[in-house]
């Protein structure tokens, strides 16, 4: 695997550091960006960045994916002390706390924002999300003719027994709406390749957080559940607390942040307990 890759949204001053989970940059919603600037002072923040164009990102399983995550931070003598997960992110975030705990003898405080589990029918929503902005631009019949070409790939690969054709197939269909646009409004090539790249990017990282099986989480021990307003939690989860406000809002609430704030802190390092001493080293 090639190297990690993380966006900095604070800067520590010591060997914490708390690590948020979502696709970052690039929607009209709040980002863990807007979290952290209502957040007060306290350990680093870091988001891995999740970028297909580094040839890798499907190549590994999302548990050797998020371990080489704590693996790279222990190369720089970073402690794991808390852990974030927005949407789709919240499956890949939990993964990540339970390498912590296996690694570090300690499970990180973990808070998952508006938690979603990614199958076929939330990664076709996502495709038509992204082209729905097209249609007034594109044909119908070629609109059509795209979105039955993804939800074959989708269909075809249920099992996500061949990621890597997926994210393909699905990125194909994106491509075609996004030249025929193009072509359309006089748009460059360069722009429309980059937004093609972004597309597979965010495509990979909904395909790699769906190889994760997570269960309802324990909300009584070490994980929290945020919810915005209407949000639909997978079957069996609870929230620990629903904010009255728009789930494109939650991250940049106060209120949320000042809830972080209480469940992290200031991501104050619990070490594991001392190993037991062997009877045979004993006086």
């Amino acid at each position: 695997m090639t190297g990690v890759r993380w966006r900095e949204l604070r800067t520590g001053t010591d060997d914490r550091t708390i690590v948020a989970v979502d696709f970052g940059p690039g929607r009209r919603a709040a980002s863990f960006a807007d979290l952290v600037r209502e957040l007060g002072p306290g350990p680093a923040v870091r988001e891995p960045v999740f970028d297909q164009r580094n040839g890798d990102l499907l190549e590994h399983a999302a548990a050797e994916y998020v371990a080489a995550w704590l693996d790279d931070l222990r190369k720089q003598d970073l402690h794991v002390v808390g852990v974030l997960g927005y949407c789709a992110g919240s499956s890949l975030a939990s993964a990540f706390a339970d390498i912590c705990a296996e690694r570090q003898g300690t499970r990180p405080p973990v808070v998952l924002f508006d938690p979603q589990l990614i199958d076929g029918a939330a990664l076709y929503a996502n495709f038509e999300s992204a082209v729905e902005s097209f249609a007034e631009v594109t044909e119908p019949t070629r609109m059509a003719e795209a979105r039955a070409l993804a939800r074959a790939a989708i269909s075809a690969n249920r099992a996500l027994g061949d990621p890597v054709a997926l994210v393909s197939a699905v990125g194909a269909a994106y491509e075609r709406v996004v030249h025929w646009a193009a072509e359309l409004l006089g748009v460059e090539d360069d722009l429309t390749d980059q937004m093609t790249a972004h597309f597979r990017s965010y495509l990979s990282y909904l395909v790699l957080a769906a190889q994760v099986v997570a269960a309802p989480p324990d909300t009584s021990a070490d994980t929290v559940v945020l919810a915005s307003a209407g949000h639909q939690l997978p079957p069996g989860w609870h929230a620990s607390s629903v904010f009255p406000v728009a789930r494109e809002n939650l991250l940049a609430d106060p209120r949320v942040a000042d809830a972080v704030e209480q469940i992290i802190g200031g991501g104050t390092r619990v070490d594991p307990p001392p190993a037991p001493i062997a009877e045979s080293a004993r006086s």
